[in-house]
C-alpha cells in the first residue's frame, strides 16, 4: 500500500508540478487580464466536463467486476458509459455557450474563448473516463498519469516547442488553443491504451449480489456521484466563476493564480484518492471494518503531513513568487494564504468524500456537499461585492471545512471511522 501511494504520490507530484509550470509560464507572459480568460474559460469547461461524466468516472470502478470474464458485457459498459458522457458534454456545453452569449460575455472574453468550449469540455470528459476505466483493470497508477500528468507534460512540450519556433504566446486564446492541442494528443492516447486493457481482468471489490447488469441501475447509482462531484467541484470553482462573472479578467488572473499555489499545497490529496478509493470499497464489502479505519488513519496522516509541508513552503516563498508576476498579481497574496489554510484544516479529516462514496454513503456526501454548494452561491456574491478576492477565498475555504467536518462526524457514528 505504501508503495502505491508513493508511486502515485510521485506522479501527481509530476503533474501537478507540470500544470503547475505551464500556469506560472500564462502568467508570466500573459498580461493578468488575458491570464484571467484563460482561467476562466478552463474552469468553466472543467465544471461543465464533470457534470457531464455523471459520477461514472467513479462508479465504474463499483461496475466492472461484475462482469469478470465477460468481455461483451465489460464492452457493452464502456461503449455505454462513452457515449453516454460524451452526449452530456457536447448537450451542456452548448448550453452554456448560449448563456453567456445571450448575457453578453463575448465582449470581455471574445468569440473564440467562448466557442473553444464546446471542444475542451468534451475532450475532459473522455479522458477523465477512460483513466477511470484503466483504474478499474489494476491500473491505478497509469490512470493517476493520465488524469494528471500526460497532459500537462505535452502542454509543456507544445509551449516549448512553439518558444523554439519564435511564436510568442500573447492572448489567453494562444494559451487555451496549446491547451486543446495537448488535450486532444492525451485523449487520444488514453482511448489507444484502454482499447488494449479492455480484455484484462477487473479489480474485486464489488460483491456479486449486486444486480448492476442494465443501464438504468448504472445510471441510478451513478448519478448521486455526479451530484456529489459537481458540487464539489462547484465549491472550489465557483470563486473562479463568479469573479469572472462580477469581477475584471485581470483580478480572475490575479485570484487565478493565488488557487494554482494553493492546489500545489495539496498535491498529496490526489495521490491519497487515487491509492485509497479501490481499496476502501473492497474492505467495506469484505466487511473489514478494523482495516478499513487503520487505512484511513495512514491516508489522514499522509495527508496532514505532506500537505502541511508543502504549505508552510509555499507560504514562505509565495510573497516573492507572487511580486515575479508584477504588481496585478500581487492583489491576490491574502486570497492565497486564506485557500491554504482552508485546504490544510480540510485534508486534516482525511479523503472524507472517496470514504463516503466507496462505501455506499454517497446519498449523505452528496446533501452535504450540495448544502455547502448551495451556501457558497449564495454567499459569493455578496462577499465578493464587499470584500472582494478575499471574501471568495474565505467563503469556499470556510464552507469545505463545514461540510468535512459534519461528514467526519456522521461517519464516525455510523462506525464507519
Amino acid at each position: 500500500m505504501l508503495r502505491a501511494f508513493l508511486s502515485s504520490f510521485s506522479i501527481v507530484i509530476i503533474g501537478v508540478g507540470a500544470a503547475f509550470l505551464t500556469h506560472l509560464i500564462f502568467a508570466k507572459v500573459l498580461s493578468a487580464s488575458e491570464y484571467g480568460v484563460f482561467s476562466f474559460i478552463h474552469s468553466l469547461s472543467l465544471l461543465t466536463s464533470v457534470c457531464a461524466l455523471f459520477g461514472f468516472q467513479n462508479s465504474v470502478v463499483r461496475f466492472l467486476p461484475q462482469f469478470e470474464g465477460q468481455a461483451k458485457k465489460i464492452s457493452r459498459l464502456i461503449k455505454f458509459a462513452s457515449r453516454f458522457t460524451l452526449f452530456l458534454g457536447i448537450a451542456q456545453s452548448l448550453l452554456i455557450v448560449g448563456a453567456l452569449y445571450l448575457f453578453g460575455f463575448e465582449e470581455k472574453y471574445g468569440v473564440i474563448p467562448l466557442l473553444l468550449i464546446l471542444c475542451l469540455t468534451p475532450l475532459m470528459v473522455v479522458l477523465r473516463l477512460n483513466s477511470a476505466f484503466m483504474r478499474g483493470f489494476h491500473k491505478s497508477i497509469v490512470s493517476v498519469l493520465y488524469e494528471t500528468t500526460l497532459r500537462e507534460i505535452i502542454l509543456i512540450s507544445l509551449i516549448v516547442i512553439f518558444y523554439v519556433a519564435g511564436v510568442e504566446l500573447s492572448s489567453g486564446l494562444d494559451a487555451l488553443l496549446l491547451f486543446l492541442l495537448a488535450l486532444i494528443f492525451s485523449t487520444g492516447i488514453s482511448i489507444i491504451h484502454l482499447r488494449k486493457i479492455r480484455h484484462n481482468k477487473p479489480i474485486e471489490n464489488v460483491l456479486k449480489k449486486d444486480d448492476l447488469l442494465n443501464p438504468k441501475e448504472w445510471i441510478k447509482i451513478s448519478a448521486p456521484m455526479m451530484f456529489t462531484l459537481f458540487a464539489q467541484r462547484l465549491l472550489r470553482r465557483f470563486d473562479i466563476i463568479i469573479l469572472g462573472v462580477m469581477t475584471t479578467p485581470a483580478l480572475v488572473g490575479a485570484y487565478a493564480i493565488a488557487a494554482q499555489f494553493s492546489d500545489v499545497s495539496g498535491i498529496g490529496q490526489k495521490g491519497i484518492f487515487a491509492v485509497f478509493s479501490s481499496k476502501a470499497a473492497q474492505l467495506y464489502d469484505q466487511g473489514k471494518s478494523d482495516d478499513l479505519k487503520t487505512l484511513y488513519r495512514k491516508m489522514q496522516l499522509y495527508g496532514i503531513v505532506s500537505v502541511g509541508v508543502m504549505t508552510a513552503l509555499i507560504y514562505t516563498l509565495a510573497p516573492s513568487l507572487l511580486a515575479f508576476f508584477g504588481a496585478e498579481y500581487s492583489v491576490g497574496y491574502n486570497a492565497l494564504l486564506i485557500l491554504m489554510v482552508g485546504q490544510l484544516c480540510n485534508i486534516s479529516f482525511g479523503p472524507l468524500g472517496v470514504l463516503m462514496m466507496m462505501t455506499k454513503y454517497e446519498s449523505m456526501i452528496m446533501k452535504l456537499t450540495f448544502a455547502a454548494a448551495i451556501a457558497n452561491i449564495i454567499l459569493s456574491p455578496f462577499s465578493v461585492y464587499f470584500y472582494g478576492l478575499e471574501g471568495a477565498a474565505f467563503v469556499t475555504a470556510f464552507l469545505l471545512f463545514l461540510r468535512s467536518l459534519f461528514g467526519f462526524v456522521y461517519m464516525k457514528q455510523k462506525g464507519v471511522l
